[in-house]
């Protein structure tokens, strides 16, 4: 009778155990098929014949904060450098701009935004994108959501990063 009991015991804690362990993790993930109409936002590529623009906030990433910072704090107030690129430069990347398009990423359950550097890509439509970087290997903030690490972003970033931080920011980044 005690080895019924035992037996028991010991597979109810291996059927148990998994969902306690699933119940408690904070990143739930779910597959979304691609970064594009189908999960309901713009193409970025498709509206660079609306006078498509691109401006980078970016905050040093060897700068200190005393609290995690979300995009209205970096937009706002503490970015180091402010870039905007203009149509007629991101002509040169509409491949990059296709890519981004068709990423296919997951969407992950978080409540924590630690922003660094944010993207807004903008059209005489409106704004579209707007993507937050953690400047280390993170989840990646797009229109409000958040999905899981790309290092494209990060690598299409570089792009237009000020030369001055780019060494930095690839020795920050290299393992991600």
């Amino acid at each position: 009778m005690k080895k019924k009991i035992s037996y028991l015991v010991l597979l109810l804690m291996i059927l148990v155990l998994p969902l306690f362990i699933t119940y408690f993790n904070r990143e739930v993930y779910s597959m979304v098929p691609s970064i594009n109409k189908k999960s309901g936002l713009k193409l970025i590529s498709g509206e660079i014949n609306n006078d498509l623009e691109l401006t980078i906030y970016y905050i040093r990433l060897s700068t200190l904060t005393l609290y995690p910072l979300k995009e209205e704090d970096v937009k706002d107030k503490y970015y180091d450098y402010k870039i905007e690129i203009k149509n007629n430069i991101l002509n040169k990347y509409v491949k990059d701009l296709e890519k981004i398009d068709n990423l296919k990423l997951q969407k992950v359950n978080k409540t924590e935004e630690n922003i660094r550097i944010l993207c807004e890509f903008t059209s005489n439509k409106g704004k579209i994108y707007s993507i937050g970087l953690n400047g280390y290997k993170g989840d990646i903030l797009i229109n409000g959501e958040f999905y899981n690490y790309n290092r494209f972003f990060y690598d299409f970033v570089s792009n237009f990063v000020p030369y001055c931080e780019v060494e930095y920011f690839e020795k920050r980044t290299e393992d991600m």
